[in-house]
């Protein structure tokens, strides 16, 4: 039985499975692994900027303008070597 799109001369093929999340099932678990970790939610504080600083040799920093004030927070980057919890 010869396929569709067969490629008659390939040594190796790739298949994997997609997925897709709902957004708001994810939202919603975000938010409560936040609650059960006491964290402090502000939901209706507006960020009225934000950037990321890559200072040379120490990091990424991620800063956060709000109406107040202005906050700074090492950024974090899951495939990176040098995470700062």
């Amino acid at each position: 039985m010869q396929g569709k799109h067969l490629a008659v001369y390939a040594l190796r093929g790739l298949r994997c499975d997609a997925g897709s999340i709902n957004s708001y099932k994810f939202i919603i678990g975000v938010l409560e692994l936040a609650l059960k970790m006491d964290l402090n939610l502000q939901p209706n504080t507006p960020a009225k900027g934000v950037s990321v600083i890559h200072p040379d040799q120490t990091g990424a920093y991620i800063t956060s303008r709000l109406p107040r004030a202005s906050t700074q927070r090492p950024a974090f980057y899951p495939s990176a070597s040098r995470n700062i919890p």
